[in-house]
């Protein structure tokens, strides 16, 4: 659901449509020009909007009252705001502005459009201080019209509070879009997403930041919402059980999506929307398999995978299909469900495919039987094991491939007792040491780590840079890679001894690698944010957190959901310390 512009619902104006579009056009061909702009207002037509528009003269402009001419820079913000020409759009809304401000007066619900489209403008070209003023303005002058303009009141606080996020004060953000819910006009019919909209943003802000407590608390006030008004089988309940189940999902807590998604096909099957494109129904569908295969409910996942062919053949759409081939392979695959992997993967690549898509299942394939050879070949590789001299170089070799297996079998014990054995091993046998201690420590590292034994991979971390650094000609990037391994562990245990001139060797390594303008750059601004928060220097950690933010959204259209938290953290750590608590 896109951003819901105000200067598109002319919500104060009474539209008394004629029959057809000829006789409309041909009625407003013989009036007066205040007519025809009133007409092109009230019926939103786009087409008539721009004839109209394109034909107005400064000569026309010079003879119209004050009213009139505010109809037709509503006109042309309307126009040019869709067209896109923001700059243009900004000129009409401010000329409205003016006019208003000067004599038409500011205690109306089109002024407060105005003054949400305007700084919907200013979002649009990136001058987010400038909207803010905007709709800050719009707010104070608008005060006496609160409750009876609810909506367009509330819309200036969302505008706020997206100005906010995009200045990196998520702080301020939930207060905000609570403050609109507030003013929200509750009683509108039907229900749709705009009746909760201020609820729906404040859920997708907690989830796009993953703080997915919170979002499951706003869902359960929309799902309140939705059911009190329209009852349990309302359609629109089935998006929010959507947006639900996938929350639920990114939690983990896969059986509970599982129900989520069931209850929200339900609705739309029982309403008879499965083929309605309004809805979700496909992507209900889409999330429910990955669910239920995460969930090792096989005969459920058939049924729904065969209703996701249905589908397809029914919208005369194969693409349908073949995107959840190739979904359901590359979870079964990650998941370790090899056998049915390649059973879909190879059912993919009997359909035509995009050469891309195509590359992607031919990898996958190899990736696949690469897979199945590894853990047939179990039983021959402990043989060899067993028949060589443990760090024997055959010994080595055959331990490295079943450590793989294991890996993949997900049989963690066996894998990290093994991987144990060969990094004790490692001493014994020069040559192995050259060949597998980085790959092994490497390893041994990301273990740790996700098991959250900080302490051990730091150890290893530390071990591996001790290593690598006697090493001749070694890779800037592997350099890069052992700091960044030090920095990572230091933060996660909470051991800040020589952070800082650790973090230093990083950021120096990372910018002749990958470049001040790059994601690696955005994560080493991060990691000082947070090195800085963990020794209670707030201010520092705010403005290194801001970088990674501004950058991480330059490179990547958004920032780490890490980084954000961090900053709301850092930010009442601020507020505490100010207030001396």
């Amino acid at each position: 659901m896109g951003k819901k512009k105000s200067i598109f619902r002319i919500i104060t104006r009474v539209a008394v449509l004629l029959p057809s579009v000829f006789c409309a056009f041909m009625a407003v061909a013989q009036t007066s020009l205040p007519d025809r702009l009133t007409h092109v207002l009230e019926t939103q037509d786009m087409e008539m909007g721009i004839k109209l528009y394109n034909e107005i003269t400064k000569a026309d402009l010079e003879q119209l009252p004050d009213s009139v001419l505010f109809d037709y820079h509503y006109l042309g913000g309307y126009i040019n705001s869709e067209i896109p020409n923001h700059n243009k759009a900004i000129a009409h809304l401010l000329e409205a502005k003016r006019l208003c401000d000067t004599s038409l007066g500011t205690h109306s619900g089109v002024y407060m459009e105005i003054m949400r489209g305007l700084g919907d403008e200013y979002v649009e070209v990136g001058q987010y201080e400038e909207a803010l003023a905007i709709y800050q303005e719009g707010i104070v002058k608008s005060t006496y019209m609160r409750v009876a303009a609810s909506h367009d009141f509330g819309n200036l606080i969302m505008g706020v509070q997206e100005c906010y996020e995009r200045m990196g004060w998520y702080n301020e953000v939930p207060a905000h879009l609570m403050d609109a819910w507030s003013f929200w006009n509750k009683e509108e019919k039907p229900v749709v997403t705009y009746s909760y909209y201020p609820l729906w943003c404040l859920h997708q802000f907690y989830r796009r930041y993953e703080m997915y407590d919170n979002a499951i608390r706003v869902s359960d006030e929309i799902v309140k919402f939705i059911t009190e008004k329209e009852g349990p089988n309302y359609p629109i309940l089935a998006e929010e059980l959507y947006f639900r189940g996938n929350t639920l999902s990114d939690m983990g807590r896969t059986d509970d999506a599982i129900e989520t998604y069931r209850k929200a096909l339900l609705i739309l099957e029982s309403n008879k929307l499965e083929y309605n494109e309004e809805y979700s129904y496909n992507s209900i569908l889409g999330n429910l398999l990955i669910a239920l295969i995460k969930a090792e409910q096989w005969d459920d996942s058939d049924i729904v995978l065969n209703k996701i062919k249905n589908y397809g053949t029914v919208m005369s759409n194969d693409d349908i299909y073949t995107s959840a081939l190739t979904a359901i392979a590359f979870v079964l695959y990650n998941n370790g469900y090899y056998d049915r992997a390649l059973k879909f993967n190879t059912e993919l690549l009997g359909y035509p495919l995009s050469p891309e898509r195509k590359q992607t299942a031919d990898r996958q394939q190899e990736e696949i039987l690469y897979s199945q050879e590894v853990l047939n070949a179990i039983p021959e590789l402990v043989n060899l094991m067993n028949n060589n001299t443990v760090a024997s170089d055959e010994w080595f070799e055959a331990a490295f491939k079943l450590t793989s297996a294991y890996f993949r079998k997900k049989e963690t014990e066996k894998y990290m007792v093994l991987l144990d054995s060969m990094y004790q091993a490692i001493p014994s046998n020069s040559s192995a040491r050259d060949e597998y201690l980085v790959a092994i420590l490497g390893t041994l590292f990301n273990v740790s780590l996700d098991n959250a034994h900080y302490d051990l991979a730091l150890k290893y971390a530390n071990e591996k840079w001790e290593y690598v650094s006697t090493l001749q000609d070694v890779p800037e990037r592997y350099k890069f890679d052992c700091i960044n391994n030090i920095v990572v562990a230091k933060l996660k245990s909470n051991k800040l001894d020589g952070i800082y001139y650790d973090l230093d060797r990083a950021i120096e390594l990372c910018r002749a690698v990958f470049g001040e303008e790059s994601e690696a750059y955005a994560i080493q601004l991060h990691n000082r944010g947070r090195a800085f928060q963990l020794d209670g220097k707030y201010d520092e950690a705010k403005q290194n957190y801001l970088d990674a933010i501004a950058l991480h959204t330059k490179v990547k259209g958004s920032p780490m959901a890490k980084t954000v938290q961090y900053l709301m953290e850092t930010n009442n750590q601020i507020t505490d310390a100010e207030l001396d608590l």
